[in-house]
């Protein structure tokens, strides 16, 4: 359908002209302003590759271009803001940056951004509390965006107002828990090391993993182990970061934090409480977590024999651990087998365990090791499992483990077979171990 609308006045048609003009030339206007105003005020024509902090500025766009587009668009808000953040960057450079700033307030009093500008230049002149007014404002207008509790916890902190910094920075991470670790680190140190007033920051098991992890990098193994402890298991087992923080305390020696963290991950309540073995898991009925093994018996894969656990054949039980030799020359097992136990330091202790072979022909059976897990200190060897077929037998292996500062130090329990010499027979056949237990020997007087 076409619409057909004729005009025969001559009036009508020159005040539809002029109409049209008018019209046109303030669209003309409305766009140049919309395009200089967007153009000066487009932050990453100011920095170099359009990066979102200034390192180079662009010499096309400074103090003195945007200046002569505020002359033409003084009520811009827009190009207030902007003139006063390059004053900024130029190294505060601008008597009037927060006027400017002021200004741009004014004209958009509900921009938190153009607040946290004011709050920067307030601060930098000495105005502080005035700072701490405007980014209060900021927060109001933005409560849920990271980055103005960020700015309002710091400026906090740096004014000594700790309790209350500690109270935004809190919020900030709910925000965006990738601030925890930098958050941490400043109230470490404006605290002194006081960790009472990090745990109000402290609220998920993520967090407390973190937590964790930072105590023990400051050398608060103690107050790491607590926090850990306070993680709930699912979230433990599934992090790397357990590992590392149980890596770590075994690193520096402290066994007996360790093993206590370790067990409030890989146990029950009732194994916590009815296992009074220092050897865990010694007769290798509970699986093995394969991510979290510290205190449990690790098993690696070996080229000289197939090592598994057996599930038919026990001394007591249903388990035992079965080594299957592979018959090939100069066999030697050395740290395939082994578990970390913590033991009391200069003390003297007696190992027992069990022992079956099947067919076993041997130049020299495999032996039970025990070695200070501290590298200083002797280590003993077990006789060598009889070569044949046996039924279980008991044997034995007393030892005194190292002096330590420490209250605790630790031994590493290992079946090991190693050559006599360059070459020796091959070794074939099965040896089972079962029942590994630890006993302190009482010295007489």
């Amino acid at each position: 359908m076409v619409v057909d609308i004729r005009v025969h006045s001559p009036i009508l048609r020159g005040g539809i002209c002029v109409i049209a003009f008018v019209g046109f030339g303030m669209m003309l206007t409305i766009g140049l302003r919309q395009f200089v105003v967007g153009t000066l005020s487009d932050r990453r024509l100011g920095y170099q590759d359009g990066a979102s902090e200034p390192r180079t500025a662009d010499p096309s766009v400074n103090t003195a271009t945007i200046s002569e587009g505020l002359d033409r668009y003084p009520n811009s808000s827009r190009l207030h803001y902007r003139l006063a953040e390059a004053q900024v960057f130029e190294a505060g450079r601008g008597d009037d940056m927060a006027a400017h700033a002021l200004e741009a307030v004014r004209l958009s009093p509900y921009d938190y951004k153009l607040r946290e500008l004011l709050a920067s230049i307030q601060e930098s002149q000495g105005y502080r509390f005035d700072a701490e007014q405007s980014l209060r404002t900021a927060v109001s207008l933005a409560p849920n965006y990271a980055d103005v509790h960020w700015r309002l916890a710091n400026l906090l902190l740096r004014q000594g107002k700790l309790d209350e910094s500690t109270a935004e920075f809190l919020k900030a991470g709910r925000q965006d828990d990738q601030l925890l670790p930098n958050t941490l680190d400043l109230l470490w140190r404006a605290s002194k090391g006081d960790v009472s007033k990090l745990r109000p920051l402290v609220n998920d098991d993520h967090a407390r993993l973190d937590f964790a992890q930072f105590l023990l990098q400051r050398q608060h193994a103690e107050d790491a182990v607590e926090v850990l402890g306070e993680a709930g298991r699912t979230a433990k087992l599934a992090s790397s970061q357990t590992s590392e923080v149980l890596n770590a305390l075994i690193a520096q020696g402290r066994f007996d934090l360790a093993k206590r963290a370790w067990v409030g991950l890989v146990a029950d309540d009732s194994k916590k409480a009815s296992d009074d073995s220092t050897i865990w898991n010694g007769g290798f009925e509970t699986d093995i977590l394969l991510n979290h093994t510290q205190f449990d018996w690790s098993i690696a894969a070996s080229d000289y024999a197939r090592i598994s656990i057996d599930g038919n054949v026990a001394h007591n039980g249903k388990r035992s651990l079965r080594i299957d030799f592979s018959g090939r020359d100069t066999t030697r097992l050395d740290s395939e087998i082994k578990q970390l136990v913590v033991v009391k330091p200069a003390t003297r202790y007696r190992l027992l365990w069990f022992v079956r072979t099947d067919g076993l022909v041997t130049p020299k059976g495999p032996r039970v090791e025990v070695s200070p897990a501290s590298g200083a200190g002797n280590t003993v060897l077990s006789e060598a499992v009889a070569s044949g077929s046996n039924d279980w037998r008991e044997m034995s292996l007393d030892f005194t483990t190292p002096a330590s500062a420490m209250g605790s130090t630790a031994i590493y329990l290992s079946i090991v077979r190693r050559p006599e010499f360059s070459y020796d027979d091959p070794t074939i056949g099965t040896v089972r171990f079962d029942d590994f237990t630890i006993t302190e020997l009482k010295t007489s007087r």
